[in-house]
């Protein structure tokens, strides 16, 4: 499956006034992938992913223009089956990043760390 990841726009403020530029996001998710990069259902709590919310595994990420797409596939999870039947269904759902870092005066994100990836309702960002 192939989707959008919502909320990141590259080298522009995006709806929260943070700027993630080309470069740095590029790295960051090539580093990140090294490893099995998850996807969950909605945003984890604290941000701490656990075994129970995966519904997902990220196999590529590549760029078009200012976004960044995400390749992923369902695994055998209670979550990840029913990310499966509602992506089947043509339900929409928007992908979102979770990650660290610090925010600069300016808006750019500095030492940015993908954490993981999220599948959400439509319209939680604009």
């Amino acid at each position: 499956m192939k989707h959008m990841i919502t909320g990141v726009i590259l080298d522009a403020k995006n709806h929260n006034g943070r700027i993630y530029e080309t470069v740095a996001m590029e790295e960051a998710f090539a580093r990140r992938l090294e490893a099995p990069l998850y996807v969950t259902m909605d945003e984890p709590p604290q941000g701490e992913v656990t075994l129970d919310r995966i519904c997902g595994v990220v196999e590529t990420l590549e760029r078009d223009g200012d976004r960044f797409y995400v390749n992923w596939r369902t695994v055998e999870t209670p979550l990840g089956r029913i990310a499966r039947t509602l992506l089947e269904s043509d339900v929409k759902v928007d992908m979102i990043p979770l990650g660290t870092g610090m925010v600069l005066e300016d808006g750019r994100v500095a030492d940015y760390e993908p954490i993981a990836l999220y599948i959400t309702p439509p319209g939680r960002v604009p």
